[in-house]
């Protein structure tokens, strides 16, 4: 899926990936790209958690730079919310110190 924007074409992720939350369609990879832009984010995987009401709900795993600060989660919730539609923000952010690898090096899609 893409975005043209005047002339120039945004990758916004994955038709299959898509997380359907309450009818929203949410790209994980756009929210990834926000979550990278922050400056104690060294990494990022964005996936979806089944919901009986909403149907999904976006979750998010980060890996942060050396020395970010504790609070990491709290700060990076209210940086989302000033820069994604309220559907797309994740209901919760977990912080990990690794992200897996499937056997082509790549990350593995679905947080645990």
């Amino acid at each position: 899926r893409v975005e043209v924007v005047g002339n120039r074409v945004r990758f916004l992720g994955r038709a299959n990936g898509v997380i359907n939350v309450g009818g929203n369609k949410v790209h994980p990879e756009v929210v990834e790209h926000e979550l990278l832009a922050h400056p104690s984010v060294s990494m990022a995987r964005v996936g979806g958690k089944a919901n009986p009401i909403m149907g999904s709900l976006v979750v998010a795993d980060v890996v942060p730079v050396e020395g970010a600060a504790a609070s990491l989660d709290v700060e990076l919730l209210a940086y989302l919310r000033e820069r994604l539609e309220r559907h797309m923000v994740p209901v919760s952010i977990r912080i990990v110190p690794t992200l897996d690898y499937g056997p082509a090096g790549k990350v593995v899609r679905a947080p645990a």
